[in-house]
């Protein structure tokens, strides 16, 4: 007899349980941390800016992790390689040391209140609420950290010709000479990302003189290669035109990432993931507490972890830009 499989399909994201007859579900969703833990990443994991600056370094173990900073003079040697004779010595060209530079992680958290009552009588939108909330306030934070490791950092700094507020402001120029500076001193960095404040960038959306260097006709240059039924991606090979796209998403090669960690007036241009890392001493977590004294549960929150630049001249922040 051939198998039949009669299980029912299995919905996904799972929504909030149901018992039969039972009305407090939402208690039985608040029972089951590794589900309320899912969702709450699912708010996060597409939202941190952080990875699109730094890589992911090794564990913090110890509550702290050694790294080397780099600076231009340890790129080369003191002298060039030389030519040697048969059975001659090698010369010693000398490249000086380095001491080690020390991180420590902080313990970023916090924790939101739901009480018996409005789990009693099932407030899915409340607990949805505080969950993004949560979540939110988590993103905000590790990504500013991520931010201050960049100013504190000696990274390449560059003024804007003009603010971009200004009539005949070009935009263009400040991001090509920002990328020179980390293309120019040939040490190997290749500048990919733009951090933009969101104001900043209306603010380049609205300039006629970056509009009119975009491509008017079509929003892929590929478009016209992949046939009627292609849908741009926002990826490297799409290039951006507001009105069809609705978005900047990049100029001069240079992905755009939007964040309100970077302040308004300022952008960074710099090589992803070359810039430095970020390390966990543990992995992002989330849990709920019942607290029965108090009639409450706590959704609570935490990320133990450090970023730090090891590569300062991969990136350069770009001030009066607005």
């Amino acid at each position: 007899m051939p198998f039949v499989n009669n299980s029912p399909i299995t919905p996904y994201p799972q929504p909030f349980p149901t018992v039969s007859g039972v009305t407090e579900s939402l208690s039985v969703y608040l029972n089951t941390p590794a589900r309320v833990q899912k969702a709450i990443m699912d708010f996060t994991v597409e939202r941190f800016v952080m990875p699109h600056i730094f890589n992911r370094g090794p564990a913090a173990t110890g509550g702290a992790v050694v790294y080397d900073q780099v600076t231009e003079t340890f790129f080369f040697l003191d002298r060039d390689v030389q030519p040697i004779m048969p059975g001659s010595q090698f010369p010693v060209l000398a490249g000086g040391e380095q001491l080690p530079s020390v991180a420590a992680v902080r313990k970023l958290g916090g924790e939101v209140m739901l009480t018996y009552e409005a789990v009693r009588r099932d407030n899915r939108a409340l607990v949805a609420r505080q969950m993004r909330r949560l979540a939110n306030t988590t993103v905000r934070y590790v990504d500013a950290s991520a931010v201050a490791a960049l100013n504190a950092a000696p990274i390449y700094t560059s003024t804007a010709a003009e603010t971009w507020t200004t009539s005949g402001a070009d935009p263009l120029y400040d991001i090509a000479t920002a990328a020179e500076l980390v293309y120019g001193p040939d040490l190997g960095y290749v500048p990919d990302t733009i951090l933009l404040n969101p104001a900043d960038h209306a603010v380049a959306v609205k300039n006629t003189t970056l509009r009119s260097s975009l491509p008017r006709e079509n929003f892929n240059i590929n478009a016209s290669h992949m046939g009627p039924d292609y849908q741009p991606t926002g990826g490297r090979n799409d290039v951006p035109n507001p009105i069809f796209g609705g978005f900047i998403n990049q100029l001069e090669g240079l992905v755009i990432y939007l964040t309100n960690r970077v302040p308004q007036g300022t952008m960074y241009v710099l090589a992803a993931g070359m810039v430095g890392s970020y390390s966990d001493e543990v992995p992002e977590y989330y849990k709920v507490i019942d607290e029965p004294r108090e009639e409450a549960y706590y959704l609570h929150g935490a990320r133990i972890m450090v970023p730090y630049v090891t590569d300062p001249l991969a990136c350069v922040k770009v001030t009066g830009i607005g």
